[in-house]
């Protein structure tokens, strides 16, 4: 019977250490299934920030065109405001002259 208890605490023995390696096998799978996919995710990441930075860069190249095109506008709407000026001076010029000839008629 004592035969019997130790062979049956053998096999439970072994029995365990099986299920414990079968049990480490499983973690280890897993783990390195799950650092694959954290490495993917932090590609991606890692991805997305390098295109987030490129478009901020479009964004900030595009911002300095507006700002060139609004000031080629103001200076465009200042040369107008000086042409109108100077328009109406001349306007102005030439009627007193025509005045001047009507009054010498």
């Amino acid at each position: 019977q004592k035969k019997e208890e130790l062979a049956a605490v053998e096999d439970a023995k072994r029995e365990a250490e099986k299920c414990t390696e079968n049990c480490r096998a499983e973690l280890e799978a897993t783990h390195r299934d799950y650092r694959e996919r954290l490495n993917e995710k932090e590609q991606e990441l890692a991805d997305k920030r390098a295109k987030i930075k490129c478009l901020a860069s479009d964004v900030a190249a595009q911002g300095a065109k507006v700002l060139e095109l609004r000031s080629e506008v103001d200076s465009f709407q200042q040369s107008t405001v000086e042409m109108s000026r100077s328009m109406a001076e001349v306007r102005a010029a030439n009627e007193r002259k025509v005045a001047l000839l009507e009054a010498e008629k």
